[in-house]
């Protein structure tokens, strides 16, 4: 598949450990943390029985049974390993492994459903949720059927746990890119890719399910009809008044090509309008816009010989910066949004594609090998579900899960910067350094902890320059830049922390060696269309790099600005550089 058409990926440059030359600062006094009094109107969770497993892949806290968490990971762990090597490039460089929450027990899943949408009685069992830094998944694994009301009628949906985990690890994969593909063809990349079939020595990527495929809940329910009804024909064996009526079994959710056989069709525009937090995007299964999502992208990619591929991709690349509009659209595939639904009633009637079929080299795909669980610990509970709680906008309720282990005792260098970075989120910058150095001088892997505690050292000292030139001493500096420097061996990089370096050094009265540049120079080639990056490093460079190096990259930030904001910031000091000098 030609991925890189469809989507823009970023290329992983490896960091040297390059370190900035300046005097150590060493912690003066110890770190008094803040008191945390929980009053009675705030009631503080109790212990929670958890388990917990951390792969390559996924943190994982599941309270669902031991049998199917282990048959649900090692699904999960065999489709991840599946895509990667259908879609490689899609890989996460630059993420740190998302939040996986199974649950089964007490209708856990309820309290993580996000805040500004409420509960729905309609599809949704799962959940994919992030913010810049942390992602998680969730899903709801004690519900077999979920009662849908669509186009066909009230009914009971069978719920496909393993396709649902798919998709959202698909979504996950695709959050990490920027920019974001848009919610139309995220969900249908992630339908699509969902469906991929599997095993050791054979992958089949774009292949349709049969349409009058029997699910497993169905066979099952067709055989009990079977057995009822053979035993109820035999006077000698049963009662034929005696024997209750067959459940037919939940109705499978269906791929496109047949959930939509019978179905009426989005209007096109709605079908693009749709963005991630609506009602269509959170309750896929049974929905029409999921499928339609799915149809589209199927068609385009593999469809009627791929006459529609080349359109497709232009079409992608222009609403990246342009609004989708029909006129947009006519430009790119040569019809109107009805002429396209007519398209899509004669692909779901008369499916005609090619899917890919691919073996691996060494003949069979490794083994993906047993996960062991254990039980979880407080921090852990308290920590996965407070954040996943605070990415779903349940504030209150994430800051509760986070600080009662702490209270309880718990000083895990995670759970302290969690706890930090939520103070930080509610706006008590106090709280949240104190927080923030235990971590970083516990030695937390928590890559934004490093970051927002270097963030606010630097604001601490601005406020006080120990140097007569107002500019920051050696120890104010080193005291900036540790926990920077100590922040990069952690996924994720971001673009502020080089930033926040370049900043440093421009307030610094120290000169940066080359080295040091280098440093930032390092951050631009990871995050080359940055705004802010690029505007602290042209800053920095302007005292020492030659003028007309330090114009050229004015000009390709210039070029490259996608807002009228950015690009005049650009050109204002492009133009205070030239009158300067």
């Amino acid at each position: 598949m030609p991925s890189k058409l469809v989507v823009r990926l970023l290329i992983l440059i490896v960091i040297s450990s390059l370190t900035c030359k300046a005097e150590s600062v060493s912690q003066q006094t110890p770190i008094i943390l803040p008191e945390i009094v929980v009053t009675d109107s705030k009631l503080l969770p109790i212990p929670e029985s958890w388990q917990y497993a951390k792969t390559n892949n996924f943190e994982i806290l599941s309270n669902a049974s031991s049998y199917k968490t282990k048959y649900i990971i090692k699904d999960l762990l065999e489709f991840t390993q599946a895509v990667s090597f259908v879609w490689p490039a899609i890989q996460p460089k630059n993420a740190q492994p998302p939040l996986l929450i199974l649950c089964g027990a007490q209708n856990s899943y309820n309290q993580f459903y996000p805040e500004d949408s409420g509960p729905s009685t309609s599809g949704g069992i799962s959940l994919s949720l992030h913010n810049k830094e942390n992602s998680a998944i969730i899903i709801d694994v004690e519900r077999p059927s979920l009662n849908i009301q669509n186009e066909d009628g009230a009914g009971e949906i069978e719920v496909d746990y393993a396709h649902q985990l798919h998709r959202e690890y698909i979504h996950f994969l695709l959050s990490r890119i920027e920019p974001r593909p848009q919610p139309w063809l995220e969900e249908g990349l992630a339908q699509m890719l969902a469906a991929l079939k599997y095993s050791d020595t054979l992958i089949e990527f774009g292949k349709l399910p049969e349409p009058n495929e029997v699910s497993v809940m169905q066979g099952i329910a067709m055989r009990n009809n079977q057995i009822q009804t053979l035993a109820g024909s035999d006077p000698a064996t049963a009662d034929t008044n005696s024997i209750p009526a067959v459940d037919p079994g939940p109705n499978e959710d269906k791929a496109f090509n047949a959930a939509l056989n019978r179905r009426g069709l989005l209007p096109m525009e709605k079908m693009f309008s749709v963005d991630l937090k609506s009602e269509e995007a959170l309750n896929t299964i049974g929905d029409t816009w999921s499928k339609q999502c799915w149809l589209f992208v199927h068609l385009c990619l593999y469809g009627e010989n791929q006459k529609y591929q080349k359109a497709f991709f232009k079409f992608i690349t222009r609403s990246e910066h342009e609004p989708i509009n029909e006129k947009l659209f006519k430009e790119c595939f040569n019809m109107s949004y009805k002429d396209m639904l007519m398209v899509f009633r004669g692909y779901i009637q008369w499916t005609s594609y090619k899917s890919i079929e691919m073996h691996p080299k060494d003949g069979k795909i490794p083994s993906v090998g047993n996960v062991t669980f254990r039980d979880a610990t407080d921090a852990e509970v308290g920590r996965i579900k407070g954040e996943a709680l605070r990415m779903s906008g349940h504030t209150e309720a994430a800051h509760l899960a986070l600080v009662a282990p702490y209270i309880r005792g718990s000083m895990d260098p995670n759970l302290l910067s969690s706890i930090g970075l939520d103070e930080l989120e509610n706006g008590d910058t106090t709280r949240a350094s104190k927080f923030l150095e235990k971590a970083v001088l516990t030695k937390t892997n928590r890559a934004r902890a490093y970051l927002e505690l270097g963030k606010l050292r630097l604001e601490a000292v601005e406020t006080k320059p120990l140097e007569p030139n107002g500019k920051l001493s050696n120890s104010q500096l080193t005291y900036v830049l540790d926990p920077l420097f100590q922040g990069r061996s952690y996924l994720p990089v971001f673009a502020e922390t080089y930033s926040l370096i370049a900043q440093a050094w421009t307030k610094a009265s120290a000169k940066p060696s080359e080295a040091n540049l280098r440093v930032v120079a390092q951050g631009l080639s990871l995050f080359p269309r940055n705004p802010e990056l690029l505007y602290n490093t042209i800053l920095l460079y302007s005292h020492y790099h030659p003028q007309n190096e330090v114009l050229k990259l004015c000009d390709y930030a210039i070029a490259i600005s996608t807002t009228d904001t950015d690009k005049q910031s650009f050109v204002t000091l492009k133009t205070q550089l030239t009158t300067s000098h």
